[in-house]
């Protein structure tokens, strides 16, 4: 078994909005309190396919998808339902009043009953009444976690509890066990970890998408004519990165090999100079420009830990002075000098991206012989290098000028 603790390094990066959902929540449950739903509620407030917005169905399924998709299956999982292709209503054979020959006023109060008869057995933790509920699994787990959000994760597709489930637990649990069972064992990752224990449920529920955004595409790489086959997924444990603090090797850092960059459209150049002033964005990235420079300085003093004498020569040379056309003096461990030009972002690792480079740094690139792109990723949460050997040599950049130097001489005149 895996803890959540392994992942925290994901939290600064993650934006709940879990108040937003709240408000939404509670709004839902202000419209329809338990009695109402038992008692008063009618089929047009309940209803999917009549065009009603406001309706019960229609707002658990589209307004409050932030709290948990119950999106893939058709409208027939509500039970009672208008179907816009026969221009009529439907009802499902469990909510048939009379079964010979059903009534939709009967009919509907029967399922709003039970709708109700859920709700407060989800209050009291009757496992056995709601698992042997019959209205679809996915509307009435959604349902239970909408009215308490303190009790009940808002996951519940199986497929996606099944792919949760699995990054932590392996397959050391069946997925056989119900969905009331697989969201208890993603709740008890919750309070064991520190940093998740006091979140409510909403706001836990949707971080594991923000974990794993895998899970969005869940089957595409097994379509059959156009639909996902979930049955042949073959579920694979993501290995988180070390958090930084525990990890002797961070910042992570990987060599890389330019090849020859390829613009997809011709005209681009044009577009691309017009819509962005580097001058001002290059002097909002100061300060992301000096972290990286950190990152990769403290970087090349772990790599050469071994090598004390090439450790102690390492020079930030752009603190001295930015004339001299890279930031980082660093060296091979054969002593050859590296010299190393730093570009830092606080995008996420990309195998395609771009930068400004100065003509002095161009000048350098091209003259040195041991010449380094360290391209640093997520530099203000969880820097990533990539070392590039030399891309403007041999043509594999595309260079773009952006700005020039204007110099101007005008003729002396006298006043008369």
């Amino acid at each position: 078994m895996r803890s959540l603790t392994q992942f925290d390094y994901m939290l600064d990066s993650y934006d709940s909005q879990d108040q937003i959902l709240e408000d939404l929540r509670s709004n839902f449950i202000n419209t329809f309190p338990v009695d109402y739903i038992r008692n008063k509620m009618t089929v047009a407030e309940y209803i999917e396919g009549k065009g009603n917005k406001d309706s019960f169905c229609n707002r658990l399924e589209r307004e409050l998808s932030g709290l948990g998709s119950i999106k893939g299956a058709t409208a027939s999982k509500f039970g009672i339902y208008y179907s816009q292709k026969y221009q009529k209503y439907l009802i499902n054979k469990v909510w048939q009043t009379p079964k010979d020959n059903p009534n939709l006023k009967l009919s509907f109060k029967k399922l709003r009953e039970s709708i109700a008869d859920l709700i407060e057995a989800g209050n009291s933790n009757n496992q056995k009444v709601i698992e042997t509920h019959p209205l679809a699994p996915m509307v009435k787990m959604k349902i239970l976690s909408i009215y308490y959000p303190e009790k009940y994760l808002n996951i519940f597709s199986k497929r996606m509890l099944d792919y949760f489930v699995f990054q932590f637990y392996g397959n050391s649990v069946s997925r056989n066990i119900s969905l009331f069972e697989k969201q208890r064992l993603l709740l008890k990752l919750k309070y064991e970890d520190n940093a998740t224990k006091n979140w409510n449920n909403i706001k836990f529920g949707n971080y594991f998408y923000h974990l794993f955004p895998a899970a969005y595409k869940l089957g595409e790489e097994n379509q059959f004519n156009g639909s996902k086959n979930y049955k042949a997924v073959k579920l694979e444990q993501i290995v988180p990165l070390p958090p930084r603090e525990d990890s002797p090797e961070f910042p992570v850092a990987f060599n890389k090999t330019a090849v020859k960059y390829k613009a997809k459209n011709p005209q681009s150049q044009k577009r691309f100079i017009s819509k962005v002033d580097y001058v001002t964005k290059q002097k909002a990235n100061l300060d992301v420009g000096e972290l990286g420079e950190r990152e990769v300085f403290e970087y090349e003093k772990k790599r050469l830990a071994e090598f004390g004498n090439l450790q102690r020569q390492i020079q930030w040379q752009s603190k001295k002075s930015d004339t001299i056309g890279y930031d980082i003096l660093s060296f091979e461990k054969d002593g050859t000098p590296r010299q190393i030009e730093v570009k830092s972002t606080t995008d996420k690792v990309s195998n395609k991206f771009s930068f400004i480079m100065t003509e002095n740094e161009r000048q350098h690139a091209l003259s040195l012989s041991n010449y380094w792109i360290y391209r640093v990723f997520d530099v203000k949460k969880q820097p990533i290098i990539y070392k590039i050997k030399n891309p403007l040599k041999d043509n594999l950049a595309e260079i773009i000028p952006v700005k020039y130097q204007v110099n101007v001489k005008i003729k002396i005149a006298f006043p008369f």
